[in-house]
């Protein structure tokens, strides 16, 4: 038979269960669900030095709250947990930082510029986005009965923190007749050390807090818990660049090369490292059972990849037209 009732069509005895497999979590979306809230409050201020320069400074204070976090908590059935998608008010960040900036043009040919910023507070707890996972959600919320949110989410300076960042730059122009132009350049970065801390990965739950589940569907088997937040410092960084451009005298048509050299002091400065660390299980816990001191694993601290140091010394030359 052919068309939509057809009826062996709809006698289960005519199919062959294969296997199946019974979800342990329903999601729901909150019907008022939205974007974040974001209040910044701004002020700056700026004068002119005389005839050949600048100066201005300004202030910014950003609070970020109203995030979208997920809620695993208990179903009204056994069989199955819930999670919740909704703004939350547990997760949020705040910054607030001060950046004085200038400008002189000390000559006709030579001028020179530099900014400053720095960071009194870049806190939370929530880390938020990532460069593969936009929308990445926390533990906040999740198992509120097992797991402990100051310890997988704790409150404190974020990855992002960063006290004190310089950059000066100054430039040179000359051009020299039946020769041509050249123009030579220095720029100086400091990047004040960031900060990390340990980390424990797929941590076992302890006995409190197992004996705390008060039967989810499907608890949770493991946990990632901070030890040491923001207490291991890394390296500051001091990097120099510098560059000549070199066009000769051809009119309208101008072909010009560029000689870099980007980290002329090869300052290999580390600003992001490894940071697994093993639970003593053997030693004190909190209130919640999760242990709360902890070993570094071999190579703590070290670089993970050769993005995690300043690039090393690298030229560059490069050679195009001006029209």
């Amino acid at each position: 038979g052919t068309g939509f009732d057809f009826l062996p069509g709809f006698e289960a005895s005519n199919y062959f269960l294969g296997g199946g497999e019974r979800p342990g979590t329903v999601v729901e979306l909150a019907g008022d669900l939205q974007g974040p809230i974001v209040e910044e409050l701004s002020a700056s201020a700026a004068a002119q030095v005389g005839p050949i320069g600048y100066i201005e400074l300004s202030w910014v204070d950003r609070k970020t709250f109203d995030l979208v976090e997920d809620f695993t908590m208990l179903g009204a059935q056994t069989l199955f947990d819930r999670s919740r998608i909704a703004n939350s008010p547990l997760p949020g960040r705040r910054m607030r930082s001060l950046k004085l900036q200038g400008g002189l043009q000390l000559t006709r040919r030579w001028s020179g510029h530099a900014h400053w910023s720095y960071q009194s507070e870049n806190d939370g707890n929530y880390q938020g986005e990532s460069v593969v996972a936009p929308a990445r959600t926390s533990v906040l919320g999740d198992y509120p009965e097992i797991l402990s949110a100051g310890r997988g989410a704790p409150q404190g300076r974020l990855v992002s923190y960063q006290q004190h960042r310089a950059v000066a730059w100054s430039t040179y122009h000359r051009t020299f007749s039946g020769v041509g132009s050249f123009a030579f350049s220095v720029l100086y970065r400091y990047d004040s050390a960031p900060r990390h801390s340990g980390v424990a990965y797929s941590v076992p739950l302890s006995s409190s807090q197992i004996g705390d589940d008060p039967g989810y569907a499907l608890p949770p088997g493991a946990q990632t818990v901070f030890f040491d937040y923001g207490q291991f410092e890394l390296d500051e960084t001091h990097l120099v660049d510098a560059a000549v451009r070199y066009a000769p005298d051809s009119g309208r048509v101008e072909p010009w090369i560029k000689l870099e050299v980007r980290n002329l002091f090869n300052d290999r400065g580390q600003f992001q490292g490894a940071d697994a660390v093993m639970p003593l299980f053997d030693g004190p816990v909190d209130a919640d059972g999760v242990w709360l001191e902890s070993t570094p694993l071999p190579g703590f601290g070290e670089p993970r990849r050769p993005e995690d140091t300043s690039r090393p010394r690298e030229y560059r030359l490069s050679i195009g037209v001006s029209f």
